[in-house]
């Protein structure tokens, strides 16, 4: 397949209408099969049990963000839509830029903040010099400090009293929903407007599973917490793009189909990632997310990502009635660190509502 190089936005409207408008067939066929992901090398049998729920997992995830997690009767999708939507996402990810030019660019003193917040040394007062660059950010974090959640004794004015009392997971919770929000708050189109809050959810739910495993598991809470924050922001991208081009009501849902877009959306990710300078690993962790036959993913990182990646998923499917708690979690044999992991993000959810 032909690299693009750097699409216009109009050019991409225009190639997605007319890829999604056309009925004729593909010259490239990219119907993906699950079989070609199946690894050749021998892994242990309990790895691989684990692998094959853990896509039973993101194949049901999908489903319930499409809305189509019920066998409710609906006509059959053409085959060729979802090689459509396949090939327009491969295309995506090999032009220049990645799809990083489908999204706004994250502030400039985002990445500088997260930095910085790596650093456990650097002082509240520093934090704050650095935030009252952006008007916006300063009044999210006042307006965060004063909010029931820390439920401050009296009023808070002060920009560094705000900092000293949210600390640094809750900063980095806050810089990322603000980072993230113009992302999530593109909701044009039907299945965007469906699924973007979902999104942000799970995106929100791995961050903290990925904040609360990372330290646990020997890996670095800033990348950590990157990570499962930035995994899922391709998806968001691909529903725009699939939102450009397409009017029918339903998209297509098989097993095959939904595993070949997992691992494009997953791609994706990592590409948008790479042109916003996040760190190699976080961008790598991302990129092999699901591969557990993959270094990388053999990495103190890429243990915490993919672990954080489906308890975040279980909790949302769990909590909306789609999984019985119990029996799913034996089959994917979730360890008791896990097992916390979730309780933590059952009573965030309680917290939050």
């Amino acid at each position: 397949m032909k690299h693009l190089g750097l699409l216009s936005l109009s050019t991409m409207n225009n190639w997605l209408t007319r890829l999604f408008g056309k009925s004729e067939e593909m010259q490239e066929e990219v119907a993906v099969s699950a079989q070609e992901a199946v690894v050749e090398e021998e892994i242990d049998p309990q790895l691989a049990l684990n692998l094959m729920h853990s896509s039973d997992v993101n194949n049901l995830f999908y489903r319930w963000l499409i809305g189509q997690s019920e066998q409710s009767a609906r006509p059959p999708v053409p085959e060729i839509l979802g090689q459509k939507i396949l090939q327009a996402l491969e295309m995506t990810i090999k032009s220049e830029g990645g799809g990083g030019n489908l999204v706004p660019r994250v502030p400039a003193v985002i990445p500088q903040l997260l930095r910085s917040l790596r650093d456990e040394n650097m002082s509240a007062g520093a934090l704050s010099r650095q935030i009252a660059h952006d008007v916006v950010l300063v009044a999210e974090v006042i307006h965060e400090a004063n909010s029931p959640f820390y439920r401050p004794a009296k009023p808070i004015h002060s920009l560094e009293n705000a900092v000293l009392l949210l600390g640094q997971n809750g900063l980095r919770l806050l810089i990322a929903r603000v980072a993230f929000r113009p992302i999530i708050n593109l909701q044009v189109g039907h299945f965007t407007k469906q699924v973007a809050p979902h999104i942000w959810m799970q995106a929100e739910l791995c961050a903290d599973a990925c904040n609360f495993l990372g330290p646990e598991m020997q890996a670095d809470p800033f990348e950590s917490f990157l990570s499962g924050l930035m995994q899922n922001v391709g998806t968001i991208v691909a529903f725009r793009m699939i939102d450009r081009g397409y009017t029918g009501k339903y998209l297509p849902d098989s097993d095959v189909y939904c595993f070949a877009f997992n691992q494009a959306v997953r791609h994706l990710s990592a590409s948008i990632a790479r042109a916003w300078d996040f760190p190699h690993n976080v961008v790598e962790a991302i990129e092999h997310l699901g591969e557990l036959e993959h270094p990388v993913s053999q990495s103190a990182l890429g243990r915490v990502l993919q672990m954080s990646d489906q308890i975040s998923k279980l909790r949302i499917l769990v909590d909306h009635g789609l999984l019985e708690e119990d029996e799913y979690f034996a089959k994917l044999g979730l360890n008791k660190q896990a097992l916390r992991c979730l309780d933590v993000l059952k009573r965030r959810e309680r917290n939050a509502a």
